[in-house]
């Protein structure tokens, strides 16, 4: 993959990695806010040596000083000084918790060494800084004296006294929301690109041609849709869509079909892929032209074409293949320029076997004869046999494929079952597709 890949993937998933930063920000906050405050004292020793009386002399003890500190500071840490801390100021802790508050650390290129003490009381983070250096300082003395008496070898002077802390040294709030908005924008896009790897979905016109082994013939892209409403995508108030449907209208002339015999099928591989919704919409944009198209509602399982134009479900298909219903009085006009519905009419008990009988094929004949277009809307391919039955009868089948959410193994598997019952795939539409003119 190369960087052109990874922005559209992050420019795609843009709202994982918005999340993912939100969390790690809201995360560091969170810690930052239930961390007890704590207070920060330093106190500082200063290591010298005796003699010097020459430069040499004195140099050579300076040098002896900045070895001599590194020593020291473990001293200033360790247990011996810790015990005669909690001895001079009588405190109630081990000194093991004393050691765990104090840090000792050597001034590079300096003979300095400076004390710091944690502490959520910011007067005992002081007393114990201080106290901590002198018993320091004294027991540097008590080593560096020789058992014969005399000046000791080196000293450590206590040269700055801790002061009380006026703000508390941890947490720290902008250092921990910086780190946790790297570590969520990192984390993010690393999210956003695994993401994408493992996801099985369609999402682009590329992918849907190479599992459906057909061309794309349209891109509808995601319209925002009112609840429990079934508008028809096509439209003045729907620019984008009505376009997208006219462009698949233009498509679809040049995939085989000719004007005097088309009759297509719109099949998906599971529910949820917006045939029905396309096939309205497609209707509409034909008689646009100044066809005369009609719309059949062939699924006989979950219908709902009539409801795009309130038409009624009295009488349908299912009534006209039942011998129940002429068509010529079953199909309904709509407001529509040119286009009339055959809605599905009652639900039968047996789809598949209504759909299979020889009347499909008279049906079928006698509406190409009448309309310019028959377009059928059909049962999901993989979940029932009802779309292949009727891909038999028909010129063309067209495969839709829902963005983000129809799988890629589907498609395929989709495409098969429609070719293996002689099938004609025309095409295939990508539908609710992000598109920068359509999201």
């Amino acid at each position: 993959m190369d960087i052109r890949e990874y922005l559209g993937i992050w420019r795609t998933r843009w709202v994982s990695i918005l999340a993912t930063l939100i969390v790690a920000v809201g995360g560091a906050a969170l810690v930052s806010a239930v961390t007890t405050p704590e207070y920060k004292a330093s106190s500082q020793l200063f290591v010298t040596t005796t003699g010097g009386a020459s430069v040499a002399e004195a140099y050579q003890g300076n040098l002896f000083s900045k070895e001599r500190v590194t020593s020291y500071a473990s001293l200033a840490a360790g247990k011996q000084v810790a015990q005669r801390t909690i001895d001079s100021l009588g405190i109630d802790i081990t000194a093991e918790e004393l050691i765990g508050k104090v840090t000792a650390t050597p001034q590079p290129e300096s003979v300095l060494l400076d004390i710091s003490v944690l502490d959520p009381d910011p007067e005992f983070a002081r007393d114990l800084a201080n106290t901590v250096a002198a018993q320091t300082s004294q027991l540097v003395s008590e080593l560096e004296t020789s058992a014969r008496g005399g000046s000791p070898a080196a000293s450590a002077t206590l040269v700055e006294l801790a002061d009380t802390p006026a703000s508390p040294a941890t947490p720290q709030w902008t250092r921990n929301l910086m780190l946790g908005a790297v570590a969520g924008l990192l984390l993010g896009l690393v999210v956003a690109v695994l993401r994408d790897r493992l996801d099985v979905s369609v999402k682009t016109p590329h992918s849907l041609t190479e599992r459906a082994d057909a061309p794309v013939v349209g891109v509808i892209p995601r319209e925002k849709i009112p609840k429990d409403t079934r508008p028809v995508l096509f439209g003045t108030d729907r620019p984008v869509a009505s376009e997208a449907f006219r462009e698949l209208r233009t498509n679809l002339s040049f995939v085989g079909a000719t004007k005097e015999a088309r009759v297509l099928v719109f099949t998906s591989p599971r529910a949820g892929a917006g045939t029905t919704s396309a096939v309205a919409a497609l209707g509409v944009a034909l008689g646009e032209v100044g066809h005369s198209v009609i719309l059949v509602d062939a699924d006989l399982r979950a219908p709902s074409l009539a409801t795009f134009f309130g038409a009624s479900s009295d009488s349908g298909t299912s009534t006209v293949l039942a011998g129940q219903t002429p068509l010529d009085e079953a199909v309904q006009p709509t407001s529509h320029l040119g286009l009339s519905i055959l809605a599905a009419g009652p639900l039968p008990p047996n789809p598949s076997e209504l759909l299979s009988m020889v009347i499909l094929t008279d049906l079928v004949k006698e509406l190409r004869a009448t309309y310019d277009f028959v377009l059928i809307d059909a049962s999901p391919v993989l979940q029932y046999t009802d779309a292949a039955l009727l891909a038999k009868s028909a010129d063309g089948a067209v495969l839709l494929a829902r963005y983000g959410s129809t799988g890629r193994t589907d498609v395929t598997e989709a495409a098969d079952k429609l070719r293996l019952v002689g099938a004609n795939v025309v095409g295939t539409v990508l539908s609710a597709a992000r598109t920068k003119s359509g999201s």
